[in-house]
């Protein structure tokens, strides 16, 4: 007993003198410690004028009405080089289709296909007699009259659209004069001698006259026709070589 009376008798005495107030003091410092720190992160941060500060103002998207536009335009004052890349393709391709037009043929006739008579002319409302069928039916060309293998030479400029043999007009070379003008030269031998895609001028050699099934009762000759604007005309008129009815 004697020693427990001892330690509280130490005890007491630490209270009743200065330890006392230094514990005292230090938990006051402690806890002024804490509410420092719980205030301070309660502030808000200080404001950043540096270089993140003007970087963000300047990346800032432009909402005026001048700033919108429709989808796919650029309205930045940067360059977009996809757009200049397209542009100048677009550029590119329209200046090249500008000039494979003015380079295109004009529809100008200088020769006549084959020489000879004329011995059916060209009628698209008037009804013909055909030798070969026994009937009368509509002619959308003119016949001129010429001998088995004689040559056949383009009308005039033009390139070679098609090449093919027609159960009904034979082999047949089809030409591109240009402004909306498009020529068929029916009834050749079976070889022409031009390709489709080649050009040609006036008077290269197409092919020679052959035969033409649906007119096999006619005496030999070349059928010509020819579309403007994909309407059947006549190629005499269109030639200048007709004459005006009285």
């Amino acid at each position: 007993m004697g020693k427990i009376r001892f330690e509280e008798s130490k005890l007491g005495r630490f209270f009743s003198g200065k330890g006392f107030y230094m514990v005292l003091a230090a938990c006051l410092i402690a806890v002024g410690a804490a509410a420092w720190t719980a205030i301070s992160s309660l502030s808000p941060p200080p404001a950043d004028t540096g270089e993140a500060s003007l970087s963000s103002s300047v990346s800032q998207p432009d909402t005026s009405a001048a700033g919108l536009a429709d989808v796919g335009q650029t309205v930045s004052d940067v360059s977009d080089t996809r757009s200049q890349t397209a542009g100048s393709s677009q550029l590119a391709e329209t200046s090249a289709s500008d000039a494979a037009e003015a380079a295109a043929p004009v529809a100008n006739f200088f020769v006549m296909p084959v020489t000879g008579d004329i011995i059916k002319v060209f009628s698209d409302t008037e009804l013909q007699y055909s030798e070969t069928y026994k009937d009368m039916r509509l002619h959308t060309g003119v016949d001129i009259a010429a001998d088995i293998g004689t040559k056949v030479k383009s009308a005039g400029d033009g390139t070679v659209t098609d090449v093919y043999m027609d159960p009904l007009w034979g082999s047949t070379v089809v030409i591109d004069h240009g402004k909306g003008v498009t020529a068929y030269y029916a009834g050749l031998n079976n070889t022409p001698t031009v390709d489709k895609g080649e050009v040609v001028a006036p008077g290269t050699q197409l092919g020679d006259v052959g035969q033409i099934p649906c007119e096999a009762a006619d005496q030999p000759h070349l059928h010509l026709a020819i579309k403007q604007d994909g309407q059947w005309v006549s190629p005499l008129a269109l030639m200048g070589m007709e004459k005006e009815s009285d």
